[in-house]
């Protein structure tokens, strides 16, 4: 996983989290990124330090759902509006719904196969509740909720 550090081109300046450089340039090409504050497609990368995080001397990065769309974060005097909040949102579930495996209710056992180099490392979403969610974290494994279904704006 890579933390770029990213700017609009009016200069709002935001993080982002992608599994590689690779996935960052095929959302901006796709015009999946957007800038929190102005809504702007035009996003770039600053100069940045990427971190990598891995599990039991492997990278799992991959291993639990949602972790590819960009993590904007932002300040709470100059925050997004709803409405750019809701395409992001929007375009993160349709992403992982696009490119993540669907294991359904073993969401929470093929996790843990993946974390610990049991089964094959791949991309995965899936049901799980709040015990099982806890009991993840608890091991190490990072897990995320994928919103609901997001309405178009209105």
């Amino acid at each position: 996983m890579i933390s770029l550090n990213l700017r609009c081109h009016q200069g709002h300046r935001f993080e982002g989290w992608f599994p590689s450089r690779d996935d960052f340039e095929s959302q901006q090409a796709d015009a999946l990124l957007r800038c929190p504050v102005c809504d702007s497609p035009e996003v770039s990368t600053e100069l940045t330090t990427p971190s990598v995080q891995g599990g039991k001397g492997r990278g799992h990065e991959n291993a639990v759902a949602p972790t590819q769309a960009a993590s904007a974060s932002h300040s709470v005097s100059n925050p997004p509006s709803p409405a750019a909040m809701r395409r992001f949102m929007r375009a993160l579930r349709n992403h992982v719904l696009e490119t993540h495996e669907d294991v359904g209710e073993n969401f929470a056992e093929e996790a843990r196969k993946i974390h610990y180099g049991e089964s094959e490392d791949r991309r995965i979403r899936g049901q799980a509740d709040e015990t099982q969610v806890k009991s993840l974290m608890d091991e190490g494994i990072e897990v995320l909720p994928l919103p609901s279904e997001i309405k178009d704006d209105a």
